[in-house]
């Protein structure tokens, strides 16, 4: 998964975090969610992402992931 963009902090209830659009591998399409990544200096467009997924999964795909986080380089 690769983000293409994040503006701002969303407040949302676990704290602060930014809004990003990304891109799962393969896809067409954007969405847009939490990105665990605050610093604007850290956050590249291209940068690959992780999903992370809420302890309390629904089986609802975009409402199973709670955040997205940096994959640091290898």
């Amino acid at each position: 998964m690769s983000l293409l963009a994040a503006a701002g902090l969303a407040e949302i209830a676990f704290g602060h975090r930014a809004a990003a659009f990304t891109r799962l591998d393969d896809a067409d399409s954007n969405i847009v969610h939490c990105l665990d990544q605050t610093d604007e200096k850290k956050i590249k467009t291209g940068a690959r992402v992780r999903a992370v997924f809420s302890e309390s999964r629904t089986g609802a795909y975009f409402h199973d992931i709670e955040y997205f986080s940096m994959v640091r380089d290898a």
